[in-house]
């Protein structure tokens, strides 16, 4: 029995965030309360630079006086001058000149304290290390591989180190769990598996068990020293730390390697430790996040291997038209092709998840023609008198293409309605401009044909990328367009924060230019595919929301919800379709963007 079942993904999230409140707590505390860390480290070239300047300088009379006074050759030498016609040998000459006086030791082991952070114990061993030395040019040619004890905040010495090492396994990890949470909780159908709550806390045990591991591994296997030195007291080892946690599953699968190769299987391998075929290819079962994922990520390299894949969908897969609750990645494509050998989709598509785990997704096929943009060009629009609503037609004044008005928006003290970028700016899009801003040139009318309508408003901001199909037009008629005419809305459905299986399968209600109302079920997410607009190429949009097909040409822009207790939430606005579904953009993150909200 799972005890997490009535836990829900946003409980979970807060949890970790606990965790990661408490660990960060009691890291600072414990560097607060306990003696400070300890590195090792090197100079660098401009130190380097810098000291040899000061060996470089020629011993004078002043220095010598700070000499040592039981060393009176060196004394004598420098304080009685050559006798007329006396003889002195350069080699003797450079000699001289090439000792080492307590001066320059002195100025050698001030600079180091005053750039460096050093204890008094650390202090005394490089003054230590210096009088090792007796001529410049020696101690020169040793400076660039001095390693010497410094101060640091973090403990890099000795045992400490694995404490050092703990704590930022756990970091990663943490942030790993984070990321995966907060996707999961984005994601479409039984996005958030509440068996993994069981993996992760199995994480924390063994991510920092497996770290010290590795860490002791390395500094046993490697016998050079200074390889060893430079291991043992950099601070990289908190980011590789940091990244073992993180990639806690990637360190299992780097320690079952080790196991093959420490321990080959073979004719005296325990019946226990022999897998089967099945086991052999046996993999967890892929959440809604991993397919969404994975979708996001080999989804234009699929589209690109099959030429006939319009688009891919986070869905359930379908036998003989009935659901099987198994989630999968579904192929939509352009036409079914019986007996295909070359080029056939695979049953199923291998995928390595963001936290390691490797998955085996099951795919499916379905056959939906070509998607296209939902503007129109021909015709007359059902709703077409003034005063319009959301779900009349709406063009701009110098276009003769027409779509829907979908939502009426307020913010800044101003008054505006929502459509497509691909229907009121489709002049734009074909000469490849794909954003405007501040606009004031680019009048739009509504009802969308018919004699010369005054203008409501002009397009003032829009976006058009393969996220983003929004034209928002600042109204300058604000009485010529009327309210939402299916009843109160209640605001956004944001699939971003609330678990996509809540909004799989409830009815989906659009109020459109072409067809009117029409109501149809939810079917994905999650959809990607390339679109066709007339005059151009295909376009590759992705985000989207997948339903029953709601709507025809002339229908984009249209205001797509869900109804609770009453009221409309506000799930998108349709751009395209195909023959067997609609597809919706999510607006609620533009809308936060550019400040308006529902009135």
């Amino acid at each position: 029995m799972n005890p997490f079942t009535k836990l829900s993904p946003v409980q979970w999230f807060r949890w970790i965030l606990g965790i990661l409140t408490f660990l960060a707590t009691l890291y600072l505390l414990l560097h607060w309360l306990l003696p400070a860390g300890r590195s090792k480290t090197k100079l660098t070239r401009s130190d380097i630079a810098i000291l040899s300047s000061i060996l470089a300088t020629q011993p004078d009379s002043t220095l010598l006086k700070d000499s040592d006074p039981s060393d009176t050759t060196r004394r004598k030498t420098a304080a009685t001058p050559s006798a007329p016609g006396s003889q002195t040998t350069g080699s003797s000459s450079t000699a001289t000149d090439d000792r080492l006086t307590p001066l320059q030791r002195g100025r050698i082991l001030g600079y180091i304290a005053a750039t460096y952070e050093l204890e008094k114990s650390d202090s005394l061993v490089v003054n230590n290390w210096i009088r090792l030395f007796d001529k410049r040019s020696d101690l020169i040619r040793s400076l660039s591989n001095f390693v010497f004890p410094v101060r640091s905040y973090f403990w890099l010495y000795d045992g400490s180190l694995y404490a050092e090492i703990i704590f930022w396994t756990w970091f990663g990890l943490i942030a790993s769990l984070l990321y995966s949470v907060s996707e999961a909780l984005r994601g479409g159908v039984k996005a958030f598996d509440r068996n993994e709550i069981w993996v992760h806390i199995a994480k924390f045990f063994y991510a920092p068990l497996c770290a010290l591991v590795i860490f002791l591994g390395l500094s046993l296997a490697i016998g050079e020293k200074e390889v060893i030195e430079r291991i043992e007291y950099s601070p990289n080892q908190v980011l590789v730390a940091f990244l073992m946690g993180f990639f806690s599953g990637r360190l299992i699968e780097l320690l079952q390697g080790l196991k093959n190769l420490v321990f080959p299987g073979g004719a005296g391998t325990p019946e226990a430790e022999k897998a089967t075929p099945a086991e052999k290819t046996a993999s967890p079962e892929p959440t809604a996040d991993d397919i969404r994922k994975a979708i996001e990520e080999l989804g234009p390299g699929l589209r690109l291997q099959f030429p006939n894949v319009v688009g891919l969908a986070l869905q359930t897969k379908q036998t003989a038209g009935q659901p099987t609750g198994q989630l999968s990645i579904l192929f939509e494509v352009r036409q079914k092709v019986a007996g295909i050998t070359t080029g056939k989709i695979p049953d199923t598509l291998p995928f390595t998840t963001p936290d390691g785990r490797r998955v085996l997704i099951p795919t499916d096929v379905q056959e939906v023609g070509d998607i296209r943009f939902a503007a129109y060009t021909p015709g007359n629009p059902i709703h077409s008198n003034l005063p319009t609503a959301p779900g009349g037609s709406i063009r701009r004044q110098s276009l003769t293409n027409w779509g829907t008005l979908g939502l009426r928006l307020r913010g800044n003290q101003k008054d505006y309605v929502l459509s497509c970028y691909h229907v009121l700016c489709a002049d734009l899009l074909q000469a490849g401009t794909t954003s405007v801003a501040n606009q004031t040139n680019l009048p739009v009318v509504a009802p969308g044909t018919g004699g010369s309508p005054a203008p409501i408003g002009s397009v003032t901001d829009g976006r058009f990328d393969p996220e983003s199909d929004f034209a928002l037009v600042e109204l300058t008629n604000a009485a010529a367009v009327g309210r939402f005419p299916a009843g109160q809305t209640q605001g956004f459905f944001d699939i971003l924060f609330q678990p996509g299986d809540s909004l799989v399968g409830r009815t989906a209600v659009m109020i459109g230019a072409k067809s009117n109302r029409q109501e149809g079920k939810i079917l994905a997410p999650y959809q990607e595919g390339d679109f066709i607009l007339p005059g151009l190429t295909a376009k590759s949009m992705k985000g989207l929301i997948k339903t029953e097909r709601l709507a025809d040409e002339g229908d984009s822009g249209a205001a797509v919800f869900i109804e609770e207790n009453n009221r409309k939430r506000v799930v998108g606005i349709l751009i395209g379709f195909s023959n067997e579904a609609s597809y919706v953009m999510p607006v609620s993150k533009f809308c936060l963007d550019h400040g308006v909200d529902l009135p």
